[in-house]
């Protein structure tokens, strides 16, 4: 499958910015049925991510190592490169339990460097992915330059903007107030 694409906007963002971390992963289980994992044990930065960044086109894998993926040296010379950021973690579904917030930075030829916030819970079952907040362009005004937990809300600092709140509300994660 064709990595190449148009960022979409319904796919699009990644991020890489004081928050942390990045993409729409949806990871392998991470630890055994037994007992759910802390998600401060996980190690984001060496781990497999599966992620739909290119609208129109499915799921993608991106093998990280040390926090970058970087493909380079295809036949017809195309690149592409996913970065993934320090986690900040919080209980951001009301359960008790701390949820890890990932920026994810991802370009390829042409398009990008986008910023997004990938949100991933854990469980009984391993670790899941659970939502997404878009970036943009990592030079654009839309940015994310930031975020942190705040009373369950996911805040995220953009450039040039007011800070935003995000809930979860069960399915996704939506936009609470801007500050």
């Amino acid at each position: 499958m064709s990595r190449r694409g148009r960022w979409g906007g319904a796919a699009l963002g990644l991020g890489l910015a004081a928050c942390g971390a990045p993409a729409t992963p949806r990871p392998s289980a991470v630890a055994s049925p037994a007992a759910p994992p802390g998600l401060d044990q996980v190690d984001w930065h060496d781990r497999t991510y599966e992620l739909t960044l290119l609208e129109g086109e499915g799921p993608m894998t991106f093998p990280v190592v040390h926090g970058r993926y970087l493909l380079d040296g295809e036949p017809d010379g195309h690149q592409e490169e996913l970065i993934v950021g320090s986690p900040v973690y919080g209980d951001l579904t009301g359960d008790g339990v701390p949820e890890a917030v990932l920026e994810l930075t991802y370009r390829n030829d042409g398009i990008g460097p986008f910023d997004r916030l990938d949100v991933f819970t854990g469980d009984a079952a391993g670790v899941r992915w659970l939502g997404l907040i878009h970036g943009d362009d990592v030079d654009g005004d839309a940015a994310i330059t930031g975020c942190r937990v705040v009373d369950g809300a996911l805040e995220v600092a953009r450039r040039g903007r007011p800070a935003e709140r995000w809930r979860f509300d069960g399915r996704f994660f939506v936009a609470a107030s801007r500050r």
